[in-house]
């Protein structure tokens, strides 16, 4: 009987310990493969008017992004696609990017800079 107890308190901490490793060491994101996911940062300097993503199945805009901010685009998509993403500027002035493709699952980020716009894949 005392090596059931043991054995169940043993299984306990390692089970405690795991997910407390996982917490502090993992990002895990709960989103499923049939929506792709597009971070953006906005990291310009200057508040951001507007964030107009363009993909072969629809389009999804945000507005009035600060300085620092991230947003976040989440949509349906199972297979082979591909994006454009225009940024505008509080002073009107307009940021397109070339089509970035992706296929079900994706996990990108879009970095706003007072340069441009840098693309990178978090497949």
């Amino acid at each position: 009987m005392k090596k059931i107890i043991f054995g169940i308190i043993i299984g306990f901490i390692l089970v405690l310990l795991g997910y407390a490793g996982m917490r502090l060491f993992y990002t895990l994101e709960m989103v499923p493969h049939s929506l792709a996911r597009v971070a953006i940062k906005n990291e310009s300097g200057q508040n951001v008017k507007k964030v107009l993503l363009r993909h072969k199945r629809g389009s999804i805009e945000a507005t009035n992004i600060g300085d620092r901010e991230l947003i976040r685009f989440q949509f349906p998509n199972t297979a082979e696609n591909s994006y454009t993403l225009s940024v505008t500027y509080s002073n009107d002035s307009i940021l397109t990017t070339q089509p970035n493709y992706f296929e079900s699952g994706y996990r990108g980020t879009e970095t706003i800079t007072a340069g441009g716009i840098i693309s990178s894949n978090n497949w």
